[in-house]
C-alpha cells in the first residue's frame, strides 16, 4: 500500500521564477503601442551570464555540502574561504552539486600542518606545507564513504599568504576525481536502497513543522537514483509549495523594504521577492498591489525596458539568487542539527579506534536501513570530523556565485 505524505492540501498554485510568457499576465506595466523604441544595443545587453554553479544548483545531481577548514593557527577566514571556493569548483567540475540542498552528504577538508619555515632568499619568504585530507561522508549516520589525502605547499610574504598560495595550488587530480566518483556511486546506491525511507523522513520533518528540511531532503534526490527520484516527484510540488508559503511573509517584508529604497529606480530584487510569494496567498494579494504601484512609479525608460524584457535576465538571476539563499540557509541550519546530534552521540557510542581514518570507510556490505532510511552502522568518526570544521558565510557564497 502506497504511503503518503502528511501534507495539508493547498489550493495555492506554486509560484517560482517566471519566464517571459508568464510575465505578460497583467502584472507588468503595458505602455501604448509606438512608445517602445529601444536600440538593439540596449536590447541585447546582458550583465549576467549563466554559470556552472547555477546549472549545478538547478540540475538533479548528487549534492555534497562543502565544509570549510577551522580558522586556527595560520589558517585565516580568507584562506579557509579560498579553500572552500576551490572545492566548490572541483566538485562542480566533476558533475556534483554543492550549493544548498540536503546536507546529509558532505565533503570535509582537514588540514594537518607538516612544516613551516623561512627561505634563505632576499627578501625572505614564508613557506608552509599541509597534508589535506578530504572526507566524503554521511552527516546523519557518521559514516565515511571515501577519503583521500594530498600534500600542498605555498610560499608567500606571510604565512597567511603562503597558506592561500598552497590552497591555490590544488588541482583536479586523479585521486580527487576517483574519490568523488566512488562517493557519488555510493550515495546513489544509498538513495535507491529504500525509496520510501525518504518519504518517511520528510513526513517526520513536516510533523515537526520543519518544512525547510523536508523540502531540502526531497529536492536533493538525484535523478540517477531513478526509482526514488520518480517517487519523490509525486510529493515534491506540494512540499515546495509549503516551503515558499512559509517564507512568504518574509519575502513580502523584504519586498516592501526594497520598494521603499528604490523610489523610481529599477531594482530586480523587487521582482524576485514578488515572484517567490505563492499565487493565491494573502501575502501575494498584497504583493501584487505593491508591485503594480511600483511599476507605475518607475521612470518611463525603465518601464519600456521591462515591457520589452530587457531586464528579464536580471530578474531571473535575482530570483535564482534568492532561491539559493533560502536553500543554503536551510542547509546550514540542518547541518548544525546534525553536528549537535553527532556531538551527543559521540559521548555514548563512539568506541571505535581512531588510529587510522581508513578504518572507518563504509564498505558496500555495510549498507543497511536505519529508522530514517539512511546508512546505519556504528561508525561515528565522521561526526567528530564535522565538528572540527565550519561553514562559509552565506553572503560570501552568494557574492562569489553572483559576481
Amino acid at each position: 500500500m502506497k504511503k503518503t505524505l502528511i501534507i495539508l492540501s493547498f489550493a495555492i498554485a506554486l509560484f517560482s521564477c517566471t519566464n517571459g510568457s508568464q510575465r505578460k499576465q497583467g502584472v507588468y506595466y503595458n505602455p501604448e503601442q509606438g512608445n517602445a523604441v529601444l536600440v538593439q544595443e540596449d536590447r541585447s545587453r546582458s550583465k549576467y551570464e549563466s554559470n556552472e554553479f547555477l546549472e549545478a544548483f538547478e540540475d538533479s545531481k548528487v549534492t555534497l555540502t562543502i565544509m570549510s577548514p577551522a580558522i586556527e593557527g595560520d589558517i585565516s577566514y580568507e584562506s579557509s574561504k579560498q579553500l572552500t571556493l576551490k572545492l566548490l569548483r572541483l566538485v562542480t567540475s566533476n558533475g556534483i552539486g554543492c550549493l544548498g540542498g540536503d546536507p546529509t552528504y558532505a565533503l570535509v577538508p582537514v588540514l594537518t600542518l607538516q612544516n613551516k619555515g623561512v627561505t634563505a632568499t632576499v627578501p625572505s619568504k614564508m613557506t608552509i606545507t599541509y597534508t589535506m585530507h578530504l572526507y566524503v561522508g554521511n552527516a546523519l549516520t557518521g559514516e565515511i564513504y571515501e577519503t583521500t589525502a594530498i600534500n600542498i605547499m605555498g610560499v608567500g610574504n606571510s604565512y597567511e599568504k603562503a597558506v592561500i598560495n598552497a590552497v591555490n595550488s590544488i588541482g583536479d587530480n586523479r585521486e580527487i576525481k576517483q574519490m568523488l566518483a566512488n562517493a557519488s556511486n555510493k550515495i546513489i546506491n544509498n538513495y535507491e536502497k529504500d525509496p520510501y525511507a525518504i518519504i518517511n523522513k520528510a513526513n517526520e520533518y513536516i510533523s515537526k513543522d520543519d518544512i525547510d528540511f523536508a523540502y531540502l531532503l526531497l529536492s536533493s534526490v538525484p535523478d540517477a537514483a531513478t526509482e526514488t527520484y520518480a517517487l519523490v516527484q509525486e510529493y515534491l510540488p506540494k512540499v515546495q509549495e509549503m516551503f515558499y508559503l512559509k517564507h512568504s511573509e518574509n519575502m513580502l517584508s523584504r519586498m516592501k523594504d526594497a520598494i521603499a529604497k528604490a523610489g523610481i529606480a529599477y531594482n530586480p530584487d523587487i521582482s524576485a521577492y514578488h515572484q517567490l510569494i505563492p499565487v493565491g496567498s494573502e501575502q501575494r494579494l498584497v504583493a501584487d498591489k505593491l508591485f503594480d504601484e511600483y511599476i507605475v512609479k518607475l521612470d518611463e525608460h525603465e518601464r519600456l525596458k521591462i515591457e520589452q524584457e530587457i531586464y528579464m535576465e536580471r530578474e531571473e538571476m535575482a530570483c535564482q539568487k534568492l532561491e539559493m539563499e533560502l536553500s543554503i540557509q536551510a542547509n546550514q541550519e540542518l547541518m548544525n542539527t546534525y553536528k549537535k546530534l553527532a556531538e551527543s552521540r559521540a559521548q555514548t557510542m563512539y568506541n571505535v579506534s581512531t588510529s587510522s581514518a581508513d578504518t572507518y570507510l563504509a564498505s558496500e556490505d555495510s549498507y543497511n536501513e536505519s529508522g530514517v532510511g539512511f546508512l546505519s552502522s556504528a561508525i561515528y568518526r565522521f561526526g567528530d570530523i564535522l565538528n572540527s570544521v565550519e561553514q562559509m558565510r552565506i553572503t560570501d557564497v552568494l557574492g562569489w556565485v553572483f559576481l
